[in-house]
């Protein structure tokens, strides 16, 4: 099994090396780039597995070997990218009752409660559906809004957490807090150094898809900004027809 899952990730991999280098996402820039090699060539902390440490170690025989770290086979589905995970996924494997049974596959799904968490430069209570991991991180973190600006997009794991993220960097970077002048300032000074450059806060968050679109919109304005609507032309046109008309009558 690790051996397929070792080829599954070189596969995977080549596949998200290849992304940006065909079709419309040739053009993306290095902004969304940076933000895609966060969010999905960055090998996320381990939560379902403990990682051995070191390069090598010694086996029971006394031979040594490399120590390879082979994550487990996990997913998000459309529904958990709408739960604050805290970096769980929908585990695939296989379950046997004993070591005479048959081997089975079977799904360990993360377990989710009701709950809601209170973003303070949004100053807003966002009902969601949470893992017990994701809430002992926001309390580790002594707040969502510290807890998603200092994870990385790849160990939020959900679309849920990391578009929350991007709309916390956005208020951010607009300075569109919802508090009177000083407490503003107090939370634009206590969250400072998480925000991102103008332009890479522009990207981040954004599925591929979404991306593409963006990409599209901005290139179609940036070519009409170029064209001169006719309207204006024939106005111009107007005028100095009018204009030439009445000079002439003068002269006469």
């Amino acid at each position: 099994m690790i051996k397929y899952q070792q080829i599954s990730n070189k596969l995977f991999s080549k596949i998200r090396e290849n992304v940006f280098d065909r079709g419309a996402a040739t053009r993306l820039p290095e902004e969304y780039k940076k933000f895609w090699k966060e969010w999905r060539e960055t090998t996320p902390e381990p939560v379902h597995y403990i990682a051995a440490k070191g390069n090598w170690r010694k086996t029971k025989e006394g031979e040594i070997k490399e120590v390879v770290n082979v994550p487990l086979p996990g997913r998000y589905t459309k529904e958990l990218n709408q739960v604050i995970t805290g970096g769980e996924m929908i585990i695939q494997g296989f379950k046997q009752k004993n070591k005479k049974a048959r081997r089975n596959p079977h799904f360990w799904m993360p377990l989710v409660r009701k709950s809601a968490i209170y973003s303070e430069v949004l100053d807003k209570h966002i009902a969601v559906l949470i893992t017990r991991r994701a809430v002992e991180l926001i309390v580790k973190h002594e707040g969502f809004d510290s807890y998603v600006l200092k994870t990385r997009a790849c160990d939020l794991g959900s679309l849920l957490a990391i578009r929350l993220k991007r709309k916390i960097l956005l208020a951010l970077r607009d300075k569109t807090l919802p508090y009177d002048e000083s407490k503003n300032e107090m939370i634009l000074q206590k969250y400072k150094d998480y925000i991102l450059p103008h332009k890479e806060i522009e990207w981040y968050g954004l599925t591929l898809l979404e991306a593409l679109y963006k990409l599209e919109d901005e290139e179609e304005r940036k070519d009409l900004a170029g064209i001169e609507p006719f309207k204006h032309k024939f106005r111009r046109d107007l005028i100095a027809t009018i204009k030439g008309e009445m000079d002439n009558s003068l002269q006469k």
